[in-house]
């Protein structure tokens, strides 16, 4: 996974860190990994008070 404190964590950096994440952890603990930088995204862009989540989908994707 990218590290937190960088300026900007590019969306090939972030699907490259949680296809690796696998090897390391329980699946339960990648979900975790992966839903928790959502969450806190999910309720303004649904008030539109940002213009979408910039984390949805990142890893829910199955494509490259």
């Amino acid at each position: 996974m990218p590290a937190f404190g960088q300026d900007t964590i590019r969306r090939p950096a972030a699907k490259q860190g949680a296809q690796e994440l696998p090897a390391r952890y329980a699946a339960d603990t990648v979900s975790g990994i992966v839903t928790l930088p959502s969450a806190p995204l999910t309720e303004p862009a649904e008030e539109r008070m940002i213009a979408h989540n910039p984390h949805q989908q990142v890893f829910t994707s199955r494509e490259g």
